[in-house]
């Protein structure tokens, strides 16, 4: 049996992932609101007329920044707050 070089093998067989765990980490998304990951199968994703993606991990988040227009910088439980209000 012929061995084969790892040139040629694919990436992820190096690595011992599955082709399912390998996309899962392809196509994690960021929220557009509190910078959490949002991974497949799970929150909401809306299309603007201009073209423009959104994500959401949740409900919370969407509501945060389409209806009640809250800048995501101001809130302390969101990765995007900046301490101080420096650089707002």
């Amino acid at each position: 049996m012929r061995e084969t070089p790892l040139s040629f093998v694919r990436p992820s067989a190096k690595l011992g992932r599955s082709s399912r765990e390998e996309w899962l980490l392809l196509s994690i998304r960021k929220c557009s609101f509190c910078g959490k990951d949002v991974i497949p199968g799970t929150g909401i994703q809306i299309v603007r007329n201009d073209g423009s993606v959104l994500y959401f991990c949740s409900n919370k988040c969407r509501l945060n920044q389409l209806k009640l227009k809250r800048d995501p910088r101001k809130l302390k439980w969101t990765s995007k707050h900046v301490k101080g209000g420096k650089g707002i």
